[in-house]
């Protein structure tokens, strides 16, 4: 179902915020921190790209501006995840920011499993129904018009 995409990615990005906080919170570094937050999203290119990232952060290498752009993620989460912020900061906005995606997670799987059920009756088990009570009683009335007409 093609809305359960964003909420899967926005759920994945909440897992990883919320590791790659409590690394920070444990003094791992930063890069090892990074590796090890993408490496729970699974298998994806996104794991790939955090991975890159978190070389260049190891070599000492700057990171690029729009290199997180490509991952999908979230605005603040591109912005933490520059080297601009000290980590007390970035580790307490991470962790704010966890809670967000996590809070958007819930209210969204909420909506779906409120409006899923009403949605497939509607538009999916009423037309059945309808259909199939066309094509039973239709015959049946047909039948009845011809008793009438023929004892009439």
């Amino acid at each position: 179902m093609p809305w359960l995409r964003p909420l899967h990615r926005a759920g994945q990005w909440a897992l990883f915020c919320d590791l790659f906080t409590l690394l920070l919170e444990h003094q791992v570094s930063w890069s090892d921190s990074l590796r090890l937050a993408a490496d729970a999203m699974g298998e994806s290119p996104v794991r790939m790209q955090l991975h890159r990232l978190a070389e260049q952060a190891q070599q000492g290498r700057t990171l690029a501006a729009g290199a997180l752009r490509a991952t999908g993620a979230p605005g603040l989460l591109r912005i933490l995840l520059s080297p601009q912020l000290p980590a007390p900061d970035a580790v307490a906005a991470l962790r704010v920011l966890a809670k967000d995606l996590r809070r958007h997670v819930a209210y969204r799987s909420d909506q779906i499993r409120q409006w899923l059920p009403l949605g497939l009756t509607l538009f999916v088990v009423g037309p059945a129904v309808c259909a199939y009570g066309v094509l039973m009683l239709g015959p049946w009335f047909w039948q009845l018009t011809e008793i009438v007409n023929s004892t009439s």
